[in-house]
């Protein structure tokens, strides 16, 4: 059994016992090890201790189940806080708000949800880093996709300044809009490689290089993927940190070092930490080879930018970027998610996958709540520009409010109610509504600039 496998099982009886008086030498004896080295090996596969992990997750639990409808009070006993009080201060030390602080701002404020590691398939590595590269303490929020995720991550770990904000913004995904038939978790995350990758790596601004292989250039396999590995290597000599696909989970990560003994470079997206042969290399679930490797930044006129980022908007808006039938892009998107609700509520679609629907609305928020930011802190006192930023604020209230009901739901541990389903779809024609109004003074302030 590998180490990661210990701790899962350890894991696993923490989850089990979030009712129950419990101490490290409890938890740590369910993996098999000593305190100091449970601890230890825990630390650096989680990023906390045991002991935190399981404050937070007590204190989110008790969070669900007020929201159920109990007292505090009653929350307070079942997850082993002396008092109602005590469970509102550790509430407000772990996570930095209180009950009513969290309830206006779900969405944005994330408690501690079980980890499950992967624990087959590839062995994970342990790889500490300086420092964790992935949280921005600016806020709590998810950045949505990984591929804006990574390129930050490999930019701050190679020492530029540059906020995520400004990634998400001058990369185009700050206006993604996708929507699939049935929401799949991909619905937010299809874009074209070849077009997309190359405007997201150019605009923000970065001079890089791009390996890519798709799944049907079968003939090139193995010299891209030879090529791709001898650059990789070769970045990390430089102190430049890779970004690569489908190496994690299947998604975009970093590429942090390369193991020589074994062979294996090692990988990571947020707190997962993976190894990936360098022959699995474009070679695993999605056969596509993609690597970006950042040399610098260039010093491109930053409004020439922000123009171009603007001028992609139209274009996603407009469906310009379609490159799978079954997918909707662009406002029309909008639409197609609201019909996929309809027909929840109306039977004709299983209410089941409330993971896919919770992931469409957060990539969504996401993307919103960063391009209302993105617009104003580039509008230099413009008011259409600030009219549109806005709107952006705006559509992002009302997913999250969305949000809100589901995080209910999944905290009573039901369904959406069908009368639930079709007020979102009223939200959703609502947010449609808005894109448009914000596309068409998009276009007005573009032909005037």
């Amino acid at each position: 059994m590998t180490a990661t496998k210990h701790v899962q099982k350890s894991i696993d009886f923490i989850e089990s016992n979030l009712t129950n008086p419990i101490l490290l030498s409890d938890i740590a004896k369910q993996a098999g090890y000593s305190e100091f080295h449970y601890s230890r090996i825990f630390k650096e596969l989680i990023n906390m201790s045991p002991m935190t992990y399981l404050r937070r997750r007590r204190i989110s639990e008790a969070v669900f189940m007020k929201f159920a409808g109990y007292t505090l009070y009653d929350c307070a006993e079942k997850y082993d806080f002396s008092s109602a009080s005590t469970l509102a201060r550790a509430l407000k030390n772990e996570f930095k708000c209180n009950y009513r602080e969290f309830c206006d701002a779900v969405g944005a404020i994330d408690l501690q949800h079980r980890i499950e590691l992967k624990t087959n398939n590839i062995d994970w590595r342990y790889n500490k880093m300086n420092k964790n590269i992935w949280n921005n303490p600016s806020n709590n929020l998810s950045y949505g996709h990984s591929y804006p995720t990574a390129l930050y991550s490999a930019l701050k770990a190679q020492g530029y300044d540059m906020d995520i904000t400004d990634v998400i913004g001058f990369s185009g995904f700050a206006f993604f809009i996708n929507a699939e038939k049935e929401l799949c978790p991909s619905s937010m995350s299809v874009f074209d490689f070849d077009k997309h990758l190359g405007f997201a790596v150019n605009n923000c601004g970065l001079e890089a290089e791009r390996i890519m292989r798709f799944w049907h250039q079968q003939d090139e396999k193995e010299m891209i993927r030879k090529y791709a590995v001898k650059q990789i290597k070769t970045a990390l000599l430089e102190n430049k940190i890779p970004i690569c696909w489908d190496a994690v989970i299947p998604e975009w990560c970093i590429v942090v070092e390369y193991d020589e003994d074994n062979d294996k470079f090692l990988c990571q997206y947020g707190n997962m930490k993976n190894e990936l042969s360098p022959e699995m290399l474009g070679q695993r679930e999605i056969e596509i080879l993609d690597v970006t490797i950042i040399n610098s930044l260039k010093a491109d006129n930053i409004d020439i930018r922000f123009t171009n980022a603007l001028q992609f908007a139209v274009d996603i808006a407009q469906g310009k970027y379609n490159i799978d039938k079954n997918y909707k892009q662009g406002i029309e998107s909008f639409n197609a998610w609201a019909n996929v609700l309809d027909k929840i509520a109306e039977g004709e679609l299983p209410n089941n996958d409330m993971h896919s629907q919770i992931y469409h609305l957060n990539m969504a928020y996401t993307s919103r709540y960063h391009a209302a930011i993105f617009i104003e802190r580039y509008a230099k006192g413009n008011k259409d520009l600030l009219k549109i930023s806005t709107i952006y604020e705006e559509i992002a209230f009302m997913l999250n409010q969305m949000i809100f009901i589901y995080n209910l739901a999944r905290a009573k541990d039901r369904r959406i109610k069908n009368t639930e389903l079709k007020e979102m779809v009223k939200v959703v024609l609502g947010i449609m509504e808005k894109e448009s109004s914000a596309t068409s003074m998009l276009i007005s302030y573009l032909n005037n600039h």
